[in-house]
């Protein structure tokens, strides 16, 4: 595949968020028509991985699985918990310096509740829009005397401007310790639907704010798209900031929009490409993620990581639809060109997976392999395979590779500091504020 007398590009990694599903014949992967995936799937070498070590289902997370694919290790819940992570973007306010080292942070997800008593957790992934509208409005009611607080991570880099009407991606709320609460760890279990209200780690003194102030917010969350239900709030993945991050590796880069991934990547050693049109939704502009990818490698990076969300947020709103279109959008926006890439040699290395299983069935992260697909010098030129698609079903009948492995196969060139790289990347790359 690759045209002869070109120089070697760089590797690239896309990480499908929550693409892959248990193997069955209604699996995204095998409904959809993708063309493009199909015809690298007959050229490639298909492989099953685990990124999550095996975790059971109540642990998977992509926190887990991205950190292993970004060759962080296996994880340590209680001392890289999400809420720690993204606290490592929060736009802390002022007194940044005054927020202690001991306190911990929780990821707050506006929730829905079955109606009654006990109530069960129904509905947990809500319109980005509204909540980040609602997260404005309740910043502006914070008590005057309270324990605890609120730090939004904003969709972008900060401006050094006002941020309001700017969207906020995620939540975290700040208290002094960890919470605890009988039968649920300090961490906060990751919220499920099916779980009962009081399952919930969001303390009474919390809660009641919050229930107080979202009805006051037009009336609560409109119910004809989620159901009716009562609105609750779900903290968890809590945690304390980790260490500083690393610094930038000459030679990688990152291409997400995903807050999370951002974090991990930072920990990582990757430079963190901005994006200003690209959200981590299904209506994302998959061309300005593949045209910052370009760039990387245009500045001689040796690896680059394309992380794209909307497939585990379809799954997540139970959309098994949405899901494949979604799909069957990337793999011509997207695959479609980087399959050129490799043909003229700007890529030397591609490889596609998922972080995790995500069931659009349930809503839910599953545990189990996922589908791996490779191409890189061992595969170009070679004939291709009648009738292979990359299904988790065909992943069955392939070998299961160690996360070494397989980041030894992809990124078969370690690592170093030979790589070009454009100095004036960022300021070339940085969104401007419209004037």
């Amino acid at each position: 595949m690759r045209a002869s007398g070109r120089p070697p590009g760089g590797a690239l990694l896309i990480v499908a968020d929550g693409l892959a599903e248990s193997p069955g014949e209604k699996t995204t992967l095998f409904r959809a028509r993708t063309p493009v995936l199909d015809r690298l799937s007959r050229q490639g070498r298909l492989f099953r991985l685990d990124p999550q070590g095996g975790a059971p289902e109540e642990s998977v997370t992509s926190e887990r699985g991205i950190a292993a694919l970004l060759g962080l290790g296996r994880i340590d819940d209680a001392n890289l918990s999400r809420g720690g992570l993204l606290s490592l973007l929060a736009d802390l306010p002022s007194v940044r310096e005054a927020v202690p080292l001991s306190s911990w942070f929780y990821v707050a997800t506006p929730v829905r509740y079955s109606e009654g008593g006990e109530g069960t957790l129904q509905s947990y992934v809500n319109d980005p829009a509204w909540e980040s509208a609602l997260w404005h409005t309740l910043i502006e009611r914070l008590p005057s005397v309270r324990n605890f607080d609120l730090f939004p991570v904003f969709e972008r880099p900060s401006s050094g401007v006002s941020r309001r009407g700017e969207r906020i991606l995620r939540m975290l709320a700040r208290f002094s310790a960890p919470l605890t609460q009988e039968a649920v760890p300090a961490t906060g279990f990751p919220p499920r639907t099916g779980r009962l209200k009081r399952e919930a780690l969001a303390p009474s003194f919390f809660m009641e704010w919050f229930s107080r102030e979202i009805l006051r917010c037009e009336g609560g969350r409109r119910t004809d798209q989620e159901g009716r239900g009562d609105p609750g709030l779900w903290l968890w993945g809590g945690g304390p900031r980790p260490s500083p991050p690393l610094a930038p590796h000459p030679d990688r880069f990152l291409v997400a929009q995903a807050a999370l991934v951002r974090a991990l990547g930072r920990l990582a050693g990757y430079a963190d490409l901005p994006l200003c049109r690209a959200t981590g939704e299904t209506d994302t502009d998959l061309a300005e993620k593949l045209s910052q990818v370009r760039t990387a490698l245009l500045s001689g990076a040796r690896r680059v990581v394309l992380h794209v969300e909307g497939f585990d947020m379809a799954s997540h709103r139970k959309d098994p639809e949405g899901k494949r279109r979604f799909l069957e959008r990337f793999d011509q926006e997207v695959l479609a060109p980087v399959s050129g890439m490799l043909l003229s040699g700007e890529l030397e290395a591609l490889g596609m997976t998922s972080d995790h299983r995500s069931s659009p069935w349930t809503g839910n992260h599953a545990a189990g392999p996922v589908p791996a697909l490779l191409l890189n010098g061992d595969t170009f030129g070679k004939p291709e395979r009648a009738g292979a698609r990359m299904t988790e079903e065909a992943a069955e009948r392939s070998p299961i590779a160690s996360m070494e492995h397989w980041n030894g196969l992809l990124f078969s060139d370690p690592a170093s500091t030979a790589g070009r790289r454009d100095n004036n990347l960022r300021e070339r790359t940085t969104c401007r504020e419209s004037s």
